[in-house]
């Protein structure tokens, strides 16, 4: 799955990135970040909130 994302997305995927892996809305990931609810780690750089590709890659498998 890593492999994957990093050839998808890069190193970093934004959060509507992240939705869209998700196929969840982008609401949904913004109330979850908000409330501490993810299962991986989100970082600002600049006004921009991303995701690393090996945090959500690990999350992915695990949820499989």
């Amino acid at each position: 799955m890593y492999q994957y994302l990093l050839n998808q997305f890069g190193v970093r995927l934004t959060l509507d990135e992240v939705a869209g892996v998700l196929k969840v809305p982008i609401g949904t990931i913004y109330n979850k970040r908000s409330k501490n609810e993810l299962s991986f780690r989100t970082y600002k750089d600049g006004l921009r909130v991303f995701v690393d590709t090996k945090d959500l890659a690990d999350y992915l498998d695990k949820t499989k």
